[in-house]
């Protein structure tokens, strides 16, 4: 049996299709390392699939020139001891964390394959540190393999000299058919609505473009609008007082929540705001189109 151990901040519901694949073999064994404990939906994604998980213990540490902000930042002091422990035929991890170096010191020593998850694109690269493309280089050199999201990505793997044969092209997956049929008549009569509601659903990081949308509706505070935002993230704290200071009470924070919260969310918005700067393919799209909702 292969035992496969997936380093991960959380479990993604667009990955579960592919996990749920890899139960149905007996010779794979896997095992999650989160960076905190599950949230209630996650746990019960994480028992349908009847996948294990572990929680590391992270200490905070500042924001290094080197860890992108979609990454957990801090120091994962029991990484390397679960992996003793468990030692795992194969680590997945994400790219490019603290994480995947410690990982990939450790792969190195132990003979054990590293897989990286990768969703980097020719983008990500130019608005790049120097220490981060130096850091990316040395784990693309220790990476056995890659699971890209997008054929963007596997160019951008491809024009840094990897062989075609080290890349697997996995689609994430939206549950288009989820939204449908969730949202009822919630859908109905939105363009009559003032002011407008506008929707933002996603991580509070400075690569989703959170920075420029704020910014923007800074400058048109004359129209009559609402902003909903969903999700959490390192920016959330100087987010809400940027947003108190110039929006008042016209922008609510409503923090993670759970799949099953969203399709009314959307429902209740005339626009969904899309303003990242990287995403390959943003299941928030797929996800306002389903219930009906403007991107």
């Amino acid at each position: 049996m292969r035992k496969v151990v997936y380093l991960a901040k959380s479990l993604k519901p667009y990955r579960i299709p592919l996990f749920s694949i890899l139960q149905r073999f007996d010779e794979v064994d896997s095992v999650f390392l989160f960076d905190s404990q599950p949230e209630a939906e996650e746990a019960a994604l994480l028992r349908e699939t009847s996948l294990r998980f572990e929680v590391l213990r992270t200490v905070p540490i500042p924001r290094l020139f080197f860890v992108q902000p979609r990454y957990p930042r801090g120091i994962p002091v029991d990484l390397v001891t679960k992996l003793l422990r468990l030692s795992p035929d194969i680590i997945v991890c994400p790219e490019y964390s603290l994480h995947t170096m410690l990982a990939a010191i450790y792969a190195l020593l132990s003979g054990t394959k590293l897989i990286i998850w990768c969703s980097l694109t020719e983008q990500d690269e130019r608005v790049s540190y120097p220490g981060q493309r130096g850091l990316r280089w040395l784990v693309r050199k220790a990476a056995d393999g890659f699971v890209c999201y997008s054929y963007a990505a596997i160019e951008y793997l491809r024009t840094r000299s990897i062989p075609l044969e080290k890349c697997f092209h996995f689609e994430n997956c939206s549950d288009v058919q989820f939204f449908l049929s969730s949202c009822g008549e919630d859908r109905s009569d939105r363009k009559s609505r003032s002011p407008v509601n506008l929707l933002y659903v996603g991580a509070l990081e400075c690569e989703k473009g959170v920075w420029d949308l704020f910014q923007a509706l800074s400058e048109v505070l004359e129209y009559q609008w609402n902003l909903t935002v969903v999700g959490d993230g390192p920016e959330r704290d100087d987010l809400k007082v940027y947003a108190e200071r110039c929006f008042g009470s016209r922008a609510t924070f409503l923090g993670a929540l759970p799949r099953a919260a969203l399709p009314r969310i959307y429902a209740n918005a005339e626009a969904v705001v899309f303003p990242s700067h990287s995403d390959v393919w943003g299941h928030v799209v797929d996800e306002a189109m389903a219930t009906g909702c403007c991107v």
